[in-house]
């Protein structure tokens, strides 16, 4: 997914991103309602949605609904958050680890995104130790994003999996696996994360825990 390059150059994000209105209203004719689906009624055939900037709900009455809402996949928080997408859900928002910025504007979003990258920064300035936990598809884009855009910290990768990109062919996994240990990533497979068990960062070569752990899905 190309958002994570643009926590390692913000400028990126502009080239992803645009707002709905204009593309569905003006280009496609699509009504467009920015708000929130707090509840939906299939036998009365109504969605009960608070807009964007309203304290109350309205009723939009439907033929039929497709929900096309995405997902997001943090693994370690009830609401999936993660990185990788924004923290949109009113409910979401109030227990998010950065209720600080509203992301559902493109505004918060990209602030977040800026925020992420001065961190990023501060970690390669000190030559960090990074973990990044899963080598699926995200994980292994991220942790090599990590070594182009911040040479001097110090990565490893792991995952459950006794390889790399666990669903795609082995000529792939071979490949990437050989990509990220040429350029000095750490990896280790068929290991569960366990930061809490005894001994287990020496298992992945880290003298203890790291200054940064990435879980990734």
């Amino acid at each position: 997914p190309g958002i994570l390059r643009a926590y390692v150059k913000p400028g990126h994000y502009d080239a992803l991103s645009f707002t709905y209105q204009s593309i569905l209203e003006r280009t496609m004719g699509i009504k467009f309602l920015w708000g929130e689906v707090k509840e939906l009624d299939g036998e009365k055939q109504i969605a009960h949605i608070k807009p964007m900037f309203s304290d109350h709900t309205e009723e939009v009455a439907f033929d039929y609904c497709v929900i096309a809402a995405g997902c997001t996949f943090g693994l370690f928080s009830k609401w999936g958050e993660s990185l990788w997408a924004p923290t949109v859900n009113e409910g979401a928002i109030a227990e998010s680890e950065w209720k600080h910025i509203d992301e559902r504007f493109i505004e918060g979003r990209r602030r977040h995104i800026f925020e992420e990258h001065e961190k990023l920064a501060a970690l390669n300035k000190k030559k960090a130790n990074v973990l990044v936990v899963g080598a699926g598809f995200i994980g292994v884009e991220w942790v090599t994003e990590l070594q182009h855009y911040f040479p001097n910290l110090k990565l490893t990768i792991m995952d459950f999996l006794p390889k790399c990109l666990g669903p795609l062919p082995q000529n792939a996994a071979s490949y990437c696996d050989k990509y990220m240990k040429e350029h000095g990533i750490k990896c280790y497979y068929g290991m569960k994360y366990a930061p809490k068990e005894e001994g287990f960062f020496q298992k992945i070569g880290l003298n203890g825990e790291p200054d940064c752990t990435f879980v990734d899905s």
